[in-house]
């Protein structure tokens, strides 16, 4: 089991590269917690499934490089397009509702 200070760690080092990855793609996310907790959750699964076919190369304080960079873009990116579809979802959901049309009359 990770010590805390290794999982403080990783918390950081996703918020940090949160930053980097939605500045880059010009994105602002919604919230600090949201920038912080999909590259987390990337760091997470890209050191969990990841490092067994990428285990060479540099490792910084045990977090594979190459793994977190690309985890973390990763999660980044499913985290726009689940905002961007989400976004969609709302704006349809909101014009059916504000032409008259209800769930109830669509057949």
């Amino acid at each position: 089991m990770p010590e805390l200070g290794f999982v403080a760690y990783m918390i950081a080092v996703g918020y940090g590269l949160g930053v980097v990855w939605y500045t880059l793609l010009n994105r602002k996310p919604t919230s600090w917690m949201r920038m912080a907790a999909f590259p987390f959750i990337g760091v997470v699964v890209g050191e969990g499934l990841w490092v067994k076919y990428f285990a060479g190369g540099p490792t910084f304080f045990d977090l594979h490089i190459a793994v977190v960079l690309v985890a973390t873009l990763t999660a980044v990116i499913v985290d726009l397009s689940l905002q961007k579809g989400t976004e969609v979802i709302h704006h349809e959901t909101r014009s059916r509702t504000s032409s008259g049309v209800t769930a109830g009359s669509i057949h």
